[in-house]
């Protein structure tokens, strides 16, 4: 294979001087290794040769100087504390001008930080930013933190990396050091502006240096901001990409196919070299978008088992330590919710030490920190756990359910679930600085260091992995040592965790057998490069992945602080030959010229391919304009259009595989079920080994079908299903409402028990939920009354207000425990509201001043159950009474209180079609409690949303409610669980997602069992009841 024109070079410089010292000064180790490693591959033998970056160099040069002046190197743990002292010092002293008024964001300290480092690598003096545009206060501004930050590096003689590049440069103009080797060689590309290409250009003019030659880029111009050394001839066909209308010569064997996303693409590759059975470590995978690809490669060959190299390392949310210290931060940084803790636990990403384990897996830890509820807050955890604790130290309450030594097992496990929660979290929660302010109004603050301190002790509870993982723990342990001891200043909470996540981005490589994290290609593996330095491995078969227009295309600035007029401004002040700032232009040559220089390097087999599908914008993606030129330069022919180049490219390589490539177990599938290119009809076969999605199937064509059937809801009736038994279910008002609302519904809430997620919610907008609301206010309706008797308060008296807003102070208080709010604002605007309600209520009593007789009057589950004889059989019931009024001897009126709106509650619809049957149940039971006589039900709105509404039931309203019950306890014993007629039923169902329901942004409410029960319910005569009860409101 014929080798590139750099490895040529390198191969003439190696042969010229074969036993002296050589200097390779590379844009990265990595890639004076690869160059190396290249070589001899090549055959060419060689000693003397060393490879060091432009910034070692500097620091090579810089060392005596720096000594001399009793300076040591800056980390950059030295440079971000320098950095953000010299902010809060001109925040102070009020000269951070519009920067002062944003500081204390984590984000726009990046920002200036990024803009000091990047003007004092520019070069440009602090005392001259001012002047490329006077009057602008941004500017002057970052003046002043250079200035400020400057004073800073001198106290504490430190110098950072441009105060080395500076003494470098100082001391290579004053010949003031030598380089032990006696020749130098730059690879092209070394950067030409700023303080760095001051130093290149230095040693370029030194006698013993020189620049190797690469390969040819003809048609290009070189960017100014690139050091380049090339032929002037073409030295590969691929040199002549840009040339214009290149005619005769040889003409470029390359393959050329696109795909329909970056895993496609990856994928075809795979597929290719497994078809054509070429060794992993005879491969090398160019990305234009390293991070992308590698991250969609790595999935794909972990899961294939294919050993793999990144010359950018790995993504570390990729790794299980990586993603857990990600999971970690970001629980603290949304206020500790249950939810991301118990994401950890379920995925094996946090597990107790194995001593302390006591046997409990991390699954039942998430399982049991479910039903605990916790929600969210860094002070709820233990103390929860500790109350339940406690409550399973008493022994089991016999339900009647369950045998009582199942019992006692199951309370065992519960406690030593609990035990082993609190084993797992204590150390983590203890370790982590308190994040809630104790003064109102006023933030709470820590430092980056106390949070390290805190994430090391996490770490020790994050599981082992792979050897990725084993790299990634040591560079955090290192780098939280490191945070630990250096940056202990406190600010903002959220700034300090912002600086902690700032200082643990990374990408990792796994260690070689040295002990140091390899990024270069080693034997046995496939190897991803980027545009940068890829094509130097000299590996036979190159893939250059992701050509598509906008990847390579480039351009733009990164620098929000920097914007495009302040870069021009400043390199117009600088006057320098090479602008000392790229501006969006300069980067997008310098990005095209750097695909042209790759694809010109190139040697060996050759394949081009782009994705044609962008999933994060949901649109279709162009072909870079250089595969087009790439096809010209192949068929030798300029003028061919996109039209030739897409039917080049052939079909997109996607899930489905062309014929005879498979690569794993999908590709046989799909390639089975496509063997000329072309899906056919798979079904039988899939569903031949697939019983459960046969079954599925099924389902849906029969529940098309007009006959009822088991698909529909319809169960063979059997004694378990019959509440009318003597030793039937307790039922409450809302379990029979729900039978009546919707029987399916019904039959997954309480035939299946299958009960929804009930996690609290984090609502940056709200404290309490609906129902968390509704029972504070009930609890406090209930207190108030009770209260004012005790004390003799009349309920007519202004003090009846004033002690029912003081219930509500402790309730509150004690609801706030329960659920922490997500701000004071939000709680205190949710109090106000509180207060209104509760003054409502107080006024509605005012108005009635009722004899009430009874509160909370309980029928079951902790009382006897009521039995109500029906003619479907006896039926127990549970619940309780809000409040019972006495209107006259031995005659009641009850009353149930509704904290919502009045919708569906209207006298001329005492039953709703039968969705509505709480005052029948509560009338009959109250009947049978109190021994008198019940006139009516009445149900009470006391807020301000239900405007101290009445809606009366009489006991003569309700005559018709033993048949509504009848009907419903025959619905349910001859198991007809079929769905409500009605979509609206289903608009705040549980279960919406189980029967696929949808509202539209109208707010019209669709269900497909609904619409087939509409169309139905007059057809079918098991649907005679249901009917029945829809029109029993008359």
């Amino acid at each position: 294979m014929p080798h590139s024109q750099l490895l040529r070079t390198l191969e003439h410089v190696t042969r010229e001087h074969p036993f002296q010292r050589k200097l390779l000064i590379a844009r990265t180790p990595a890639e004076g290794r690869e160059l190396l490693h290249a070589l001899s591959a090549a055959d060419v033998p060689w000693i003397g040769w060393k490879v060091t970056t432009l910034r070692q160099l500097a620091n090579e040069l810089a060392a005596a100087p720096l000594a001399q002046a009793g300076l040591r190197l800056a980390d950059d743990f030295d440079v971000q504390a320098l950095v953000d002292e010299a902010i809060d010092a001109l925040n102070e002293r009020n000269e951070l001008g519009p920067l002062g008024q944003r500081r204390g964001v984590a984000g726009v300290r990046d920002a200036i930080r990024s803009a000091v480092g990047t003007l004092r690598g520019a070069g440009i003096e602090k005392q001259r930013i001012p002047s490329a545009r006077p009057g602008d206060a941004k500017l002057a501004a970052l003046a002043a933190v250079i200035g400020e930050y400057e004073i800073r590096l001198r106290a504490a003689k430190v110098a950072d990396s441009y105060d080395v590049f500076r003494y470098a440069i100082r001391a290579v103009q004053q010949g003031d050091t030598a380089i032990p080797e006696s020749h130098l060689y730059l690879v092209p590309g070394h950067p030409g502006r700023g303080l760095a290409g001051r130093l290149v250009r230095l040693l370029t003019g030194q006698p013993n240096a020189k620049v190797l030659a690469t390969d040819s880029v003809l048609g290009l111009a070189e960017p100014a901001g690139l050091l380049w050394e090339a032929p002037g001839h073409a030295t590969s066909p691929l040199s002549l990409l840009h040339a214009p209308e290149p005619t005769g010569g040889e003409r470029p064997e390359v393959t050329l196919f696109a795909a329909a996303t970056p895993v496609d693409e990856l994928r075809e590759i795979l597929r290719r070299l497994s078809h054509d059975e070429i060794p992993w470590d005879r491969v090398e995978i160019i990305a234009t978008d390293a991070i992308t690809y590698g991250a969609a490669l790595d999935a794909l060959t972990r899961r294939l088992e294919v050993p793999v190299t990144f010359a950018e390392g790995v993504d570390i949310r990729r790794t299980r330590v990586g993603r857990a210290m990600e999971a970690y931060l970001r629980w603290i940084e949304e206020g500790f919710p249950a939810d991301v803790l118990r994401g950890l636990l379920e995925s094996g990403d946090l597990e107790p030490l194995i001593e302390r384990a006591g046997g409990v897996s991390s699954a039942a830890l998430a399982r049991r920190l479910r039903r605990l509820r916790v929600g969210w807050g860094q002070d709820r955890y233990l103390g929860t756990i500790e109350q339940a604790l406690g409550a399973a130290a008493e022994d089991p309450r016999d339900d009647g359910t369950r045998d009582q030594e199942d019992l006692r097992t199951a309370r065992e496990r519960e406690r030593k679930e609990l035990r082993a929660l609190a084993t797992l979290l204590r150390p983590v929660l203890v370790a982590i600085p308190s994040l809630v302010s104790r003064t109102p109004g006023k933030p709470a603050r820590t430092s980056p260091a106390a949070l390290a301190a805190a994430a090391l002790v996490f770490l020790e509870h994050v599981p082992a992995g792979d050897e990725v993982d084993h790299a990634l723990r040591k560079v955090y342990r290192q780098r939280l040592d490191r945070i630990r001891a250096t940056l202990t200043r406190e600010t903002r909470a959220e700034g300090a965790l912002a600086t902690l996540r700032a200082r643990l981005e990374t990408r990792v490589a796994p260690e070689g057998e040295d002990g140091l994290a390899s990024w270069t290609s080693t034997g046995g593996c496939l190897h991803l490069s980027n545009i940068t330095t890829g094509g130097f491995t000299g590996r036979p078969h190159l893939f250059v992945v992701g050509l598509d227009a906008g990847s390579v295309r480039g351009g733009g600035s990164s620098d929000p602080l920097l914007t495009e007029s302040d870069r021009q401004a400043l390199n117009h002040l600088a006057g320098d030959a090479v602008p000392p700032l790229p501006t969006s232009a300069d980067r997008a040559a310098e990005s095209r010229h750097s695909v042209a220089a790759l694809l010109a390097r190139l040697r060996g087999k050759i394949t081009l391919s782009y994705s044609a599908w962008d999933a994060a914008e949901g649109r279709s993606v162009s072909p870079a304009p250089e595969l087009l030129q790439v096809l010209r330069l192949r068929e030798g022919d300029p003028f061919l259009l996109y039209e030739e180049l897409y039917r080049a490219v052939g079909p997109l390589a996607c899930a489905v595989p062309r014929a005879g490539r498979w690569l794993d177990g999908q590709d046989v599938w799909l390639g089975t079920l496509a063997p000329e290119g072309r899906l056919l009809s798979g079904i039988p076969a899939v569903r031949s080994a697939f019983a459960g999605l046969d079954q599925g199937l099924l389902a849906q064509a029969a529940r098309g079908d007009v006959q009822l059937t088991e698909f529909h809801g319809r169960v063979t009736p059997r004694a378990g299903l019959d509440p009318g038994r003597e030793d039937g279910p307790v039922f409450s008002a809302s379990r029979l409402e729900t039978l009546g609302t919707c029987p399916r519904r019904y039959y997954y809430r309480y035939v299946l028990g299958v009960y929804p997620p009930n996690d609290p919610e984090w609502d940056a907008d709200r404290w309490l939920s609906p129902g968390e609301r509704g029972t504070l206010l009930h609890v406090v309706y209930h207190r108030s009354l009770h209260a004012a008797r005790e004390q003799g308060v009349r309920l007519t008296d202004a003090g009846f207000g004033e002690l029912a807003l003081a219930v509500l102070a402790e309730e509150a208080e004690t609801a706030t425990a329960l659920c922490p709010p997500p701000s004071d604002t939000v709680q205190r605007l949710e109090m106000e509201q509180l207060r209104r309600d509760v003054l409502s209520f107080v006024t509605m009593i005012r108005d009635s001043d009722p004899d009430w007789y009874e509160l909370e009057l309980r029928f079951g589950p902790d009382a006897e159950p009521v039995t109500i004889r029906t003619r479907g059989g006896p039926l127990r019931v549970r619940g309780a009474i809000d409040r019972v009024d006495r209107t006259g001897s031995e005659r009641f009126r009850i009353v149930d209180y509704k904290t919502g709106g009045t919708f569906g509650y209207r006298k001329g619809e005492p039953f709703r079609g039968g969705r509505r049957i709480q005052h029948v149940v509560y009338m009959a039971a109250a009947k049978q409690l109190l021994g008198g006589e019940v006139e009516a039900m009445e149900y009470h709105f006391p807020t301000q949303k239900g405007e101290n509404q009445r809606v009366p039931y009489t006991r003569e309203a309700l005559t018709a409610g033993g048949e509504v019950l009848e009907d419903l306890l025959s619905i349910a014993a001859d198991g007809l669980f079929i769905a409500t007629e009605d979509a609206s039923d289903c608009r705040y169902c549980d279960f919406g997602a189980v029967c696929r329901v949808d509202t539209d942004r109208f707010g019209k409410t669709s269900c497909g069992p609904a619409a087939w029960s509409k169309a139905n319910v007059e057809k079918l005569p098991e649907y005679a009841r249901l009917a029945r009860l829809r029109g029993i409101d008359g």
